[in-house]
Parts: structure tokens; sequence; C-alpha cells
């Protein structure tokens, strides 16, 4: 009782600050954004931007399968951090990246094992559809994106 009634603290935590780091972005405060995104990856996944950034998304995902009780919950947190990131480098013009952090969070849903008892139904992921909608708005048809092979991942 007490672990799910954490889980759900946590998770209220963290919608809560992707709201602030979603305004400092829109707002134009790209280091204050910043600077809350690594507070979010310690907290949350013990790991810094700089870990991130070069690890591969197998990597990532090996990291979080230390913490069993909460491996998908960590999954998702990644992925949703590596949109925000996402979100940042689009307005600070490193389109590339943008696209790189995309295709990262697109890996790790779609590479982390189902939760324990449930299937993992991709269409109803709200990260997946978000991903998705994120890499056809900023990035175009498929066919036009730096790797056409997240087009396979999405259907």
């Amino acid at each position: 009782m007490y672990q799910k009634d954490f889980v759900l603290f946590m998770i209220e935590q963290f919608a809560r600050i992707v709201a602030v780091i979603l305004a400092r972005i829109s707002d134009g405060k790209f280091e204050e954004a910043r600077l809350l995104m690594e507070q979010v990856y310690r907290q949350h996944l013990g790991l810094n931007s700089d870990l991130i950034q070069r690890l591969s998304h197998h990597t990532l995902l090996d990291l979080q399968r230390i913490h069993v009780e909460q491996y998908d919950d960590r999954c998702v947190v990644l992925a949703a951090l590596l949109r925000m990131e996402s979100k940042l480098a689009l307005e600070t013009g490193r389109r590339e990246e943008a696209f790189a952090f995309l295709a990262q969070a697109l890996r790790v849903l779609g590479d982390r094992a189902p939760g324990e008892g449930r299937p993992r139904d991709r269409g109803g992921d709200e990260q997946w559809q978000a991903i998705g909608q994120d890499l056809r708005a900023n990035f175009g048809a498929p066919e036009n994106w730096p790797q056409p092979d997240l087009a396979a991942l999405l259907n």
C-alpha cells in the first residue's frame, strides 16, 4: 500500500515539474529548464544528462532494470525527459539533436519490457503518441527523417 502511494506521489511530483520545465522552455528560460531537467535526471533516474547523451538506449534501459519494481515507470520518465530535451534543442536551433532525442525516447519506449502482468499497448501510451506527433510536426513525413527506420516503430 505504501509503495503504491509513493509511486502515485512521484508521478504527481513529476507531472508538476514537467509543467514547470515546459513553461521555462516556452518562456525562453533555457538555462533554468536545463537545470531543472538535470535535477529530475538525478532525482528520478540517478543519472546525469551527460550520460543520457552518451549512452545507447539499450544501456539506459539496463541501468533502469536495477530498479525492478519501478522499471516501467522509470522508462516512461526517461522517455518524457528525452522528449523535453528535444523541445529544448528545437527551441535553441539544434534540429539534429532534437531528432536524436526523440529517436532515443521512442526506442526506450519501444524496447522496454511490458509491465508485470500487463501487455504493453503502444497505441494507448500517451508518451508514444506524443513522440510520434512531435516527430511528424517537426520533421515531416517519415521518409524525410534522418533515421527513416523509426517509422516502423510507430506502426
